[in-house]
């Protein structure tokens, strides 16, 4: 990866330049809305695109569905056997999806496309 200084002088700033073929990513979407009351109850609000807001267990498939990749299950069992750690970038990955899944668990409506990668942090290499 290289880099492109933009506006010369004093004041230039350096920014990388993707190798040839590849594109930037989307930028992630920021998760805005009102957040639930203490009774963490929803009210039935609409959806355009299927008539139903999105439910909390629709939420928890889809992180588990996101956390399938990581095989957390094996990790937590070499944990337990070996007493090693879970490799930090398998553990950051785990926190950053659960985290995504408990912000939009707290939106008072879950956003109909919650599925949208825009919302969760990419899956490792």
């Amino acid at each position: 990866m290289g880099l492109r200084v933009i506006a010369g002088g004093a004041g230039a700033s350096v920014l990388p330049t993707l190798p040839e073929g590849c594109r930037p990513r989307p930028a992630l979407r920021v998760i805005e809305g009102v957040e639930c009351g203490a009774t963490g109850e929803r009210s039935s609000q609409l959806s355009p695109s299927d008539g139903l807001v999105p439910s909390l267990s629709d939420l928890h498939a889809e992180m588990a569905r996101r956390l399938a990749p990581l095989n957390m299950a094996r990790w937590d069992a070499r944990l337990k056997a070996t007493g090693l750690p879970v490799p930090r970038h398998i553990d950051r990955k785990r926190r950053e999806i659960e985290f995504v899944a408990q912000a939009l668990g707290r939106l008072a409506a879950i956003p109909a496309d919650y599925r949208d990668d825009l919302y969760w942090p990419a899956l490792l290499p």
